[in-house]
């Protein structure tokens, strides 16, 4: 299935994260894949809130 252009915008940056994160509404998962996978669950709006403004600052000096 192909998902229409409209809903999602992509970035390239030179840099990146160590391991890949997600953000959610109150935590943080930072996961690293390999021969025995890793998950780390952050729980705190805090941290969601310091992650998000990290991702925004990189997603503004990202190219289109």
């Amino acid at each position: 299935m192909k998902v229409k252009e409209k809903y999602y915008q992509i970035r390239f940056s030179e840099t990146a994260p160590p391991t890949p994160i997600t953000i959610g509404e109150n935590s943080i998962l930072l996961t690293l894949w390999g021969k025995e996978p890793l998950c780390i669950e952050i729980r705190s709006s805090r941290m969601v809130e310091k992650y998000s403004n990290y991702f925004y600052d990189a997603w503004k000096l990202a190219k289109a």
